[in-house]
């Protein structure tokens, strides 16, 4: 299997064409509640070898998503195999190994028939262990972004909404999507074809609806932003990051804006801190903490100030959020400078309460 993985590039397109539209009910989707569902085992090679099945053309479940700025639509297989060659049949190899497979997802959006479209396509298999082309992503609609998740047997395609032409509230109705796997003659017909659902079509789904904006899971917060630094001292933010999602995230923190001569570092003393904050159990959230120690340069003059925008990062299904909090050090006199209001940061500490 690893060298038929090895052995494929994968193009990944989006194009846009008209039709009509037929509003309903809407649902939002996901991988526990897709949009169209499909019996696994339905697409075979027609002639030759007999009834094989091909794996990687036949579609199980597909969904669509989005986060109020980018939509996603989700193809999920049987299996990603590229191969489905019958170890009998070998000898055929060249003539028999399936080259292309072609996926399209279809929608109506606003009387607009959108689709699109991910083509997984074999390099020479002679030998079969030499790596293909790397994975692109394209869009006729503007910028995409594809992804391959070969552990759940999936395939994604993201597409901003501003580029479809579609806003939230907007009701994509008509859904289905298909395959078509070919052999190396891709001007023939194609040898397994599969629909999904085999009829009619599968669940509306609405742009922003229920489940379809998730609400944001990671806060960053700092409960004292605003402290007092003597020339040449250092004074300590503690921050805590909040997970209210139903999974960890690994978080990555950064800060800018620093004037120039002043100083910051993460623990640890590097600029950047890369945390896994663990999910949200029951009612209370996850959460981990985290210090950011600004240092005043010696020659900082007294009512100097200097902000610090600090940023939480994370990802999920390749779209990237945020949440960020601006910190500000003002310079007093020597002496002056008031204790921090809250201790660093530790594992151990208590989430607080209250979130700034």
């Amino acid at each position: 299997m690893d060298y038929k993985i090895k052995s494929i590039s994968l193009i990944l397109t989006m194009l846009i064409a008209a039709s009509a539209l037929f509003a309903s009910a809407a649902i939002a989707g996901t991988s526990d509640e897709p949009e169209i569902t499909d019996p696994s085992g339905d697409a075979v090679i027609g002639e030759f070898p007999a009834a094989t099945p091909v794996n990687s053309a036949d579609i199980v479940a597909a969904w669509m998503n989005d986060d109020g700025e980018n939509l996603s639509t989700t193809i999920q297989l049987f299996a990603m195999d590229s191969d489905p060659t019958a170890p009998e049949f070998f000898f055929l190899f060249e003539l028999l190994h399936i080259r292309v497979i072609v996926y399209e997802f279809h929608f109506t959006v606003d009387e607009t028939a959108c689709w699109t479209r991910a083509t997984y396509q074999l390099s020479e298999p002679s030998p079969p262990d030499v790596p293909g082309s790397a994975y692109t992503w394209e869009s006729s609609a503007g910028t995409a972004n594809g992804v391959v998740d070969d552990a759940n047997n999936t395939l994604t395609i993201i597409v901003p909404l501003e580029d479809l032409g579609v806003s939230v509230g907007d009701i994509a109705t008509e859904l289905y999507v298909t395959s078509a796997a070919y052999l190396l003659m891709t001007d023939l017909s194609p040898v397994a074809e599969d629909r999904a659902p085999d009829a009619d079509f599968g669940e509306d789904y609405t742009i922003g609806g229920a489940g379809g904006v998730p609400t944001p899971e990671i806060t960053l917060s700092c409960s004292s932003k605003s402290k007092n630094v003597a020339p040449g001292a250092n004074v300590t933010y503690a921050m805590v990051i909040y997970n209210t999602g139903g999974t960890e995230h690994a978080v990555t923190l950064a800060y800018a804006g620093l004037p120039s001569g002043w100083t910051a570092t993460f623990d640890g003393g590097s600029a950047t801190a890369t945390i896994t904050v663990p999910a949200q159990a029951g009612s209370t959230p996850g959460y981990k903490t985290a210090n950011l120690t600004v240092g005043a340069p010696a020659t900082a003059a007294v009512g100097e100030a200097a902000a610090v925008n600090v940023t939480a990062t994370y990802v999920v299904s390749s779209v990237s959020h945020s949440s960020s909090a601006l910190l500000t050090s003002k310079v007093v006199a020597a002496g002056d400078d008031t204790p921090p209001g809250d201790d660093p940061a530790t594992t151990m500490m208590t989430a607080p309460a209250e979130r700034a």
